[in-house]
């Protein structure tokens, strides 16, 4: 395979889902990856990505705001940037878009884009005019020069049109390893047991990190406005902008004590166990660009509550293997807890078994990989 560098921002844990993909996609082609990484959080976290090339940024206000390393700084990254016959850039409107628009220049090689939700206009909340300025004097050029522009879903596509539609853009559907079945009713036994859950009791289970964007104080209010009082909910997650003592404190204003858990990050078997405890996924996420916790509670065989901002949403709908919500309004969220928690046990296991085979069957590795492996025989074969 041609050597093919991954350039990226902040490849440490708490860059979530980014971080995952990044490591898929480095794994499919045998990549290297360069992150432009801040050295606070680099010390604080560790590097999310085994082998990769941390750039430390300049500690300036324009140098961190911007993601800009001092020269000195970037020898290592020019490098490597040296043996590359192809660069790829994950998302944008930082200094290593430019740094990579540069390099490709210079050595005439191809180069990709994979924005990761940074084209959605729900990311056009946050420094509305610094991004729309950048996009009108240099992304959409940088963006028009890549051989591919590479989206993980349908949605992320669409909705990034607004904004660029070339045709260079792609769907590459990101892989998903799922859960596995061989020790699902044990984990299940298990858990139920130990957060004392009887047999018609449901378990909606919400599994993300603990952040505004993904709504978790939303979530607890709409189980408190659906009055199912057989249903728990589990809020699953690292805190972030949100900790789990206010969800539980949301939990206790509302009435619901007792009936929300709110445990903290969940890794590896820890993480199988809820995945397999639950009776329904739930995400209210304003934006995903994607959703690795969605499918993986999917290929479990749990049937979701999604909202519209979920990218996998157009990829899963026509299985009919959730409620798929309208919009983002409380009543909206409300109507499908109540739908889900009334619907019989037949129904929920049917949704499950049609999104698991979706999921099982589409979002494989193998699949992941070819497509990548093909893209990158379409950029050398325009090199040449």
């Amino acid at each position: 395979m041609t050597p093919v560098v991954h350039v990226a921002l902040g490849m440490v844990p708490s860059s979530g889902g980014t971080v995952l993909a990044v490591r898929e996609i480095q794994a499919a082609l045998g990549s290297r990856v360069i992150s432009f990484t801040s050295q606070a959080r680099l010390q604080a976290e560790g590097s999310a990505i085994a082998g990769a090339l941390h750039v430390p940024l300049g500690s300036s206000f324009w140098e961190t705001r911007f993601a800009w390393p001092p020269a000195a700084a970037l020898r290592p990254a020019d490098e490597l940037a040296q043996t590359a016959s192809l660069l790829s850039c994950h998302m944008l409107y930082r200094y290593h878009a430019h740094w990579v628009g540069a390099w490709a220049r210079r050595r005439r090689i191809p180069y990709w884009v994979f924005p990761h939700g940074s084209l959605d206009p729900f990311s056009f909340q946050y420094r509305p005019w610094f991004k729309r300025a950048w996009l009108a004097g240099y992304g959409r050029r940088f963006l028009a020069g890549a051989t591919h522009v590479v989206f993980s879903t349908l949605r992320e596509r669409r909705l990034a049109a607004h904004q660029y539609d070339g045709p260079n853009v792609r769907v590459v559907l990101e892989p998903v390893t799922p859960p596995g079945l061989e020790r699902a009713a044990e984990l299940r036994q298990r858990t139920r047991q130990r957060l004392g859950l009887a047999e018609d009791e449901r378990l909606l289970l919400c599994l993300g990190r603990l952040h505004s964007v993904k709504r978790p104080l939303e979530t607890v209010a709409a189980l408190a406005a659906a009055a199912r009082p057989r249903v728990r909910l589990a809020v699953v997650g690292p805190d972030e902008t949100i900790t789990a003592r206010e969800v539980l404190a949301e939990a206790e204003k509302l009435g619901l004590r007792g009936r929300v858990f709110a445990p903290g990050s969940a890794y590896g078997e820890a993480k199988d166990e809820w995945l397999h405890a639950c009776d329904g996924f739930i995400s209210l996420s304003w934006m995903e660009s994607f959703g690795h916790s969605v499918a993986e509670a999917i290929a479990a065989h749990q049937p979701a509550i999604l909202a519209p901002g979920i990218g996998l949403v157009e990829e899963l709908a026509p299985h009919q293997c959730g409620w798929f919500l309208p919009d983002n309004s409380a009543a909206a969220a409300t109507a499908a807890i109540q739908a889900w928690a009334d619907a019989p046990a037949a129904q929920l296991h049917a949704m499950g078994a049609r999104g698991s085979a979706f999921v099982r069957g589409e979002l494989t590795f193998a699949k992941f990989a070819a497509h990548l492996r093909d893209l990158a025989q379409e950029a050398l074969a325009v090199r040449s």
